[in-house]
């Protein structure tokens, strides 16, 4: 009996150890994430029930260090990657002349798709970032929230027409306009 209960203990240890060094408590973590677009830009995805997605798209993760990782979408614009410490992430998604953008932070992210909201997050932290640099951490981008429609909308027509939000003027002057009034 004293060794079974030996043997049991070492193992539930066993198993508490491999939480704590890889699982939520600042070890590495997995991110399994997708994309939304308005409308198909590219007709190469795979059926996704209707929904348009960035297929074959290139996916940059860089950490708040300056840490790099890349991936790719599959062409259901899906995208996983492996072993990421914790921390936040910009990630951008990139096809041809179509960004998507959203930050996560690891190991508390709840997984969301990549889509115009997410951009709209990442162009306004962007914008300030270049008039205040260091005004606020990346994982603040989540706490973004009350965003214009008006915005999201031009966001969207950007992706719709297969325009990158991050250069397309109509896009900038929303993001600068919104910021130069306050959030």
């Amino acid at each position: 009996m004293g060794k079974a209960l030996f043997v049991a203990l070492i193992f539930v240890g066993m198993i508490l150890w491999a939480g704590c060094a890889n699982g939520p408590f600042g070890g590495t973590n997995d991110m399994r994430a997708n994309t939304s677009l308005p409308d198909e830009c590219f007709p190469d995805g795979c059926s996704v029930s209707g929904m348009a997605v960035l297929p074959h798209a290139q996916v940059t993760l860089e950490s708040e260090s300056g840490k790099i990782w890349h991936t790719d979408t599959d062409c259901r614009g899906e995208w996983f990657m492996e072993s990421l410490p914790a921390g936040a992430y910009l990630v951008a998604i990139r096809r041809d002349a179509v960004t998507l953008r959203q930050v996560i932070v690891l190991p508390r992210y709840e997984p969301k798709q990549a889509n115009a909201f997410t951009t709209c997050q990442v162009l306004i932290y962007t914008h300030v970032e270049k008039l205040y640099p260091g005004t606020f951490l990346l994982e603040d981008v989540l706490k973004i929230e009350n965003i214009p429609p008006e915005l999201i909308e031009k966001v969207e027509n950007a992706l719709r027409n297969c325009r990158d939000p991050f250069i397309d003027p109509l896009v900038l002057t929303g993001v600068a306009e919104l910021v130069d009034h306050g959030l």
